[in-house]
C-alpha cells in the first residue's frame, strides 16, 4: 500500500480508510486491495461533486471500498451525540471518492478483542463534554491501542472546561505527552485537501485545533469546534441544507466556503490517521478557504448560539469579503 501512496494513487485511499474492508469484516487485506484495483480508466467512474470532477472511484478503476468510522462507546450519555453529523462527513467522503461508509459504535471491551487478534482501527472518534470520564478499563485498552499505532479524533463543544477534562483523561492514556495547539502550517491541514486555514468549526474565537505528537507525528487530534454538530447542521455546499437553516445565510458564498473547509478538515484528519502521517509524495486537492468573517460569525451564532469562551463573541483580526466592513 505504501507503494501505491508513493505513486500518488490518491483515490485508492477510500478502500483502506479507517477501515476494515473487503477480505475480512475487521481489517483490510492490503494484498487483496491491490488485486482489486482494475486497469479501467478512472474517468469511467462515477463522478465526484462539481468541485472535484475526477474524484469518483480509483485512479485505475472503480472497485468500491468499505469505510467504517468507529466511535468510542463509553459510560456517558453523549458518547453517540451528533452521530448523524459524522455520517454527513462520511456522505461527503462518498461524494468525493467511490466507497461505502458507515459509523459504528465500539466499546473498549470490543476494541480489546480486536487488539488481541492483531487488528487495530486506524482511527477512533470520541465525542465528549465537560463530564468526560473514562473507566479504568477504557483507559487501559486505549493505552494499549495507542502503543500499537492508534489515533484518536476527539470532538467537543467550544468549552474551556471540556478541554480541561480532555487533558486530564489523555494524561492517563498518554502520560508522557502534552496537548498543544496545532500550528496552521502543520501538514494535517493539507494532508489531502490543501486548506489555507484549518477548519475549526464553531471554535472561531480561539481559532485553533489541538493535538498530541509522538515521533514527529500527530496521534491525537482534538477539535473544540463541535464538528459533529456542525456537520449535522450544515451540509457540504449547502445543497442539502434544510430551508430553515439555509435562511440563516444572507451570504451563501461565505458560509458555503467556510462549511466546505470544515468537511475537508474532517477528511484530512481521517486520511492523516490512515497513512500514519506519512505523506511523502502525496497528491493534494485544492481546499476551501475557512475565512472567519463577520457574516460567518453572525450565522454561526444564530445557529449554535454564542460561544462559551468569554464576553467577546467576535474573534480578533477577522478577515472580510470585499463587501463587508472590517471589524476593528
Amino acid at each position: 500500500m505504501t507503494r501505491i501512496i508513493e505513486q500518488n494513487l490518491l483515490f485508492a485511499f477510500a478502500v483502506i480508510l479507517i477501515l476494515f474492508c473487503a477480505s475480512t469484516p475487521l481489517m483490510a487485506d492490503r494484498t487483496a486491495i491491490s488485486r482489486n484495483i482494475t486497469s479501467e480508466r478512472y474517468d469511467d467512474c462515477a463522478p465526484g461533486p462539481p468541485d472535484y470532477p475526477h474524484a469518483g472511484g480509483f485512479y485505475f478503476g472503480h472497485t468500491p471500498g468499505k469505510v467504517l468510522l468507529f466511535r468510542l462507546k463509553y459510560d456517558s450519555y453523549v458518547w453517540d451525540r451528533y452521530d448523524n453529523g459524522m455520517r454527513c462527513l462520511l456522505t461527503f467522503l462518498e461524494k468525493c471518492f467511490q466507497c461505502q461508509s458507515d459509523s459504528k459504535p465500539l466499546s473498549s471491551a470490543e476494541l480489546q478483542v480486536y487488539l488481541s487478534k492483531g487488528v487495530s482501527p486506524s482511527l477512533i472518534y470520541i465525542y465528549v463534554d465537560r463530564s468526560f470520564l473514562l473507566s479504568t478499563h477504557d483507559e487501559m485498552v486505549l493505552k494499549d491501542y495507542m502503543t500499537k499505532g492508534g489515533f484518536l479524533f476527539i470532538d467537543s463543544a467550544t468549552d474551556p472546561d471540556t478541554k480541561v477534562r480532555v487533558e486530564k483523561e489523555l494524561a492517563h492514556i498518554l502520560p508522557d505527552l502534552k496537548l498543544e495547539p496545532i500550528q496552521k502550517s502543520h501538514v494535517i491541514n493539507t494532508s489531502l485537501f490543501a486548506l489555507p486555514n484549518p477548519g475549526v468549526g464553531t471554535n472561531y474565537i480561539i481559532n485553533t485545533n489541538y493535538g498530541m505528537t509522538k515521533d514527529k507525528h500527530l496521534i491525537v487530534f482534538y477539535s473544540m469546534g463541535n464538528l459533529g454538530r456542525y456537520f449535522e447542521n450544515f451540509s457540504y455546499n449547502l445543497s442539502l441544507m434544510p430551508t430553515d437553516i439555509r435562511e440563516y445565510s444572507n451570504s451563501p458564498t461565505a458560509i458555503r466556503e467556510y462549511s466546505n473547509a470544515q468537511y475537508q478538515m474532517g477528511i484530512n484528519v481521517i486520511f492523516y490517521a490512515m497513512v500514519k502521517g506519512h505523506l511523502e509524495g502525496q497528491q493534494q486537492l485544492k481546499g476551501a478557504n475557512a475565512t472567519i468573517s463577520s457574516r460567518v460569525v453572525d450565522k454561526l451564532q444564530e445557529v449554535f448560539g454564542p460561544p462559551t469562551t468569554g464576553e467577546n463573541h467576535y474573534p480578533q483580526n477577522v478577515t472580510e469579503p470585499d463587501d463587508v466592513k472590517l471589524i476593528n
